[in-house]
């Protein structure tokens, strides 16, 4: 049997040259690793033309399928740098660390839609959470010592966010 595990983390060339990649960035340093952002709603082409070509290389020579996702060894997860001897990242883009990957712009626009959506509105955010937002803009992610409700909305949204994305790409592989 063949079974194939192929690895999407590390972004080809092409996807850089078309200049508008966006890599998973850190809440602590507000710095870009090189791994694809789950949040950015590019990243399905690039594994709908990944799969795509792998489909035409190997075809039915392909028993198995095994997913793998943007993260160190292609579990459902967020970068913590213990994949990273694999990618050999270089600067600007070698910033890796276990932490908190969702400061990208998609990822905080993706937490200002999951707010909204779970309280219904600015104001229900702002109950909600002990907040004074003055736009929906302006949500962004709790710190420790945010309410507890705050900080756990933002686990329902992190973790939320990953099984998505998981659903996401299996439906495309």
């Amino acid at each position: 049997k063949y079974v194939v595990y192929p690895w999407v983390h590390v972004v080809p060339a092409w996807w850089l040259a078309k200049g508008s990649f966006t890599g998973f960035r850190c809440l602590e340093h507000d710095l870009e690793c090189g791994w694809p952002s789950s949040f950015d709603p590019a990243v399905p082409d690039l594994y709908r033309r990944f799969y795509a070509e792998l489909a035409r290389a190997l075809g039915d020579g392909i028993d198995s399928l095994c997913v793998a996702l943007t993260a160190d060894y292609g579990e459902v997860g967020y970068p913590t740098g213990w994949g990273s001897w694999v990618s050999r990242l270089v600067p600007p883009r070698d910033h890796v660390h276990p932490g908190f990957w969702c400061g990208d712009v998609h990822a905080r626009e993706a937490l200002r839609r999951f707010a909204l959506g779970r309280h219904g509105s600015l104001d229900g955010v702002n109950r909600e959470w002990g907040t004074r937002f003055a736009t929906p803009a302006s949500i962004t992610h709790p710190t420790p010592d945010s309410p507890l409700s705050w900080r756990r909305d933002f686990g329902d949204f992190y973790v939320g966010a990953l099984v998505e994305f998981a659903d996401r790409v299996t439906g495309i592989a």
